[in-house]
């Protein structure tokens, strides 16, 4: 009985403008104890996101960022999706050191309070993480008022949907440039600066959960590039093995290991330590698992790869899971990356100052204005060589203002 009132308050305070942290954290911790399977279970809260709070409220030493208390509970329901960012005000207790600007306003409509979300991050992080919150379907989907630069808070998350954004990792895509001039009242058109690196002109179908063991474009296009590097072994073995690690970490969106929460993940700055040796061993693994007809022999990549670990293309496996949902695409200039589901050909890709990723835009018939697409993985873009670019004057690459509308 006990246990079904609190239940029940736990779900009332998703309908009201407060919220109690640890009457919440309490009912998690009971709907844990009872399997998922207690005598009340609430139908529409969604188990993913239950989970993810039963995870955050009961380790009481974790303090989360702004995003990532927006981003824990983003899969528990509201019937003003308002709430969905007022209602995990209170939350913010846990963390003292956030001097959290927003307040409560039900005279503001949804984009306002979304656009104030959106300051906040900008307020506590300084650059442009709020953009890896944004997760299409196969098309770009009707928004309404909202812009597609705006992430849907208010909307659950697919439970695969995680970022490329690496909160540890130490590398950078806009290396030191700094988001400067960001706007403080909400407009439809958001400006920002950055660099346009190249265009997008091959896009392999979706990556699937088990996505490349069949006659997919995903394998062929694996198959194409293996046997393109097949062809620097003789003489070029450093370039060898540096195609095979552009193309493994490529896969996997740079992650060398992936635990579900950003401590127990390893990204592609370790790909030089036994971590690194150990992904590339795994990616050799699979490819010779998979691809038999491109074998690769380690002791032709050993300068990368340690040719006395065993490899585990069960491991590699299930980090292309972890990548699920997006698409393998190549641009003009030969860069290969993983995108978002509803990219295309003729789409862009950008560096956007204060990003720690690149990014897929789409140009429109307004000269400058770009729909947002999504965040990608480039490993020749990953540690700031867009502007190494630009300052060489590679062709095609250009210091901009982005219009995203």
């Amino acid at each position: 009985m006990q246990e079904s009132v609190l239940a029940r308050k736990a779900i009332i305070l998703c309908d009201d403008h407060t919220i109690d942290g640890d009457l919440i954290g309490t009912f998690t911790r009971w709907l844990y104890n009872q399997r998922w399977l207690g005598e009340f279970t609430p139908q529409w809260f969604d188990e993913t996101g239950v989970k993810s709070a039963y995870r955050r409220l009961n380790k009481w030493s974790w303090q989360g960022t702004f995003l990532e208390i927006i981003s824990t509970f983003r899969g528990l329901e509201a019937t003003d999706p308002r709430d969905k960012i007022y209602a995990l005000l209170g939350l913010l207790q846990f963390n003292p050191e956030l001097d959290v600007k927003i307040v409560a306003d039900y005279r503001k409509s949804l984009p306002e309070v979304l656009f104030d979300t959106i300051k906040e991050s900008i307020h506590t992080e300084g650059n442009l993480h709020f953009l890896s919150h944004i997760h299409y379907q196969p098309e770009l989907e009707h928004r309404g008022d909202l812009p597609s630069w705006m992430p849907r808070w208010d909307q659950t998350r697919e439970p695969w949907q995680d970022y490329l954004w690496c909160e540890t990792s130490s590398i950078s895509a806009s290396r030191s440039k700094q988001l400067h001039d960001f706007p403080s009242l909400y407009a439809p058109k958001l400006h920002l600066k950055g660099v346009h690196v190249d265009i997008i002109v091959f896009v392999t179908n979706i990556l699937e959960i088990r996505p490349i063991y069949t006659g997919s474009t995903i394998a062929e296009f694996i198959r194409e590039y293996l046997a393109d590097a097949q062809k620097r072994i003789d003489g070029l073995a450093f370039e060898y093995s540096s195609a095979l690690v552009i193309l493994s970490t490529t896969l996997t969106g740079g992650f060398l290991e992936t635990g579900g929460w950003a401590e127990q993940k390893a990204y592609l700055e370790r790909i030089t330590t036994s971590t690194g040796h150990q992904f590339l061993a795994d990616f050799v693994s699979f490819i010779n698992h998979y691809f038999p007809g491109q074998c690769i022999d380690r002791q032709r990549i050993a300068d990368f790869c340690d040719p006395t670990l065993r490899g585990r293309f069960e491991a590699y496996e299930k980090l292309l899971i972890y990548c699920s949902g997006r698409r393998i695409f190549r641009t003009a200039q030969g860069h290969i990356g993983l995108g978002p589901t509803c990219m295309k050909r003729g789409d862009v890709v950008a560096v956007l100052d204060g990003g720690k990723v690149p990014y897929v835009l789409r140009p429109s018939r307004v000269e400058g204005e770009h729909a947002f697409v999504g965040e990608c993985f480039v490993r020749d873009l990953m540690s700031g060589q867009a502007y190494d670019m630009l300052q060489a004057g590679r062709n095609g690459v250009e210091e901009r203002e982005f219009i995203l509308r």
